[in-house]
């Protein structure tokens, strides 16, 4: 994903930084079995917030990371203390329950816009 991160590096150091650490947090889950899949999906919503509030400083995108970074960890604490379980259901899919939806977590993008929308 280098064309995100270098899109980050440009105007804001911390802003890559931050993106790295949301890397690192949704890979410690042990849910997605490829970081790129995570890179992406997190650059997919990173850029999708940017579009929708039409930014394009990408410095401007630290309030957002920063909710997503708190979103992370909670949800991290809940698993870890067993409040919050994945679920295989009968499909073959994952999901869990977040804000009183079943969300699916295959894909990291349903993941993060779930935690988003808290």
């Amino acid at each position: 994903m280098p064309c995100f991160y270098s899109l980050l590096r440009k105007s804001d150091i911390s802003a890559e930084r931050v993106a790295k650490e949301l890397v690192a947090k949704v890979n410690k889950f042990n849910i997605y079995r490829d970081p790129r899949q995570i890179e992406s999906g997190l650059a997919n919503r990173i850029l999708a917030y940017g579009n929708k509030h039409n930014l394009k400083d990408p410095g401007a995108f630290m309030p957002y990371m920063d909710a997503l970074r708190d979103e992370l960890d909670k949800l991290a604490t809940q698993l870890g203390t067993g409040k919050k379980h994945i679920i295989l259901r009968t499909d073959g899919k994952r999901v869990i329950d977040i804000g009183g939806k079943d969300v699916l977590i295959d894909n990291v993008e349903d993941l993060l816009a779930a935690l988003e929308k808290k």
